[in-house]
């Protein structure tokens, strides 16, 4: 058995809510984590994706990954994964969309148009059509349903998860 010394960022992820934390604090103003460090770079898997595509969309602190399509209203406080398309007039915010590593033979994550998502964690391999609203309306902190929970209030979609036109959580 051995042991390590640690002196540097580390932070349990072992529950939703400690999960979402930790994930959003990378777009924290006061974060304690640096991922532009230059003394202690971050090396990711090579992707050989294209750079994000963003049209008409305001950002503030977040990150968008590579192999995104954006042409949302607005993405706020949030992180977008790999290979995500986003529609128009869809606002995302205090949001972690997992995006779609799996295989580039599998289709991006959609998100479809004029979607309000808030205080949510999507999943890879699901879809979100036009007019969805995932905001926790009932400020609810558990719900079990057919693919979607909420979870210390925090909206989780899981994996593979189909969202039809107009559903509203």
């Amino acid at each position: 058995s051995f042991a390590f010394l640690h002196n540097g960022y580390w932070k349990d992820i072992g529950t939703v809510g400690s999960f979402y934390e930790a994930n959003l604090a990378l777009v924290s103003e006061s974060s304690k984590f640096n991922t532009n460090d230059p003394v202690r770079p971050i090396y990711t898997e090579e992707l050989d994706l294209p750079s994000p595509l963003v049209k008409n969309t305001q950002v503030d602190q977040s990150i968008i990954s590579p192999g995104c399509v954006i042409e949302a209203k607005g993405i706020y406080r949030s992180l977008i994964g790999v290979r995500t398309s986003i529609g128009k007039g869809t606002t995302i915010e205090d949001s972690i969309i997992i995006g779609n590593l799996k295989s580039k033979a599998t289709p991006p994550l959609v998100i479809g148009e004029n979607c309000v998502i808030k205080k949510t964690i999507i999943d890879e391999q699901s879809s979100i059509g036009n007019n969805v609203q995932l905001i926790n309306q009932k400020k609810i902190s558990s719900y079990d349903g057919n693919g979607i929970y909420i979870r210390d209030g925090i909206i989780v979609v899981s994996s593979g998860t189909k969202i039809p036109d107009g559903f509203i959580l």
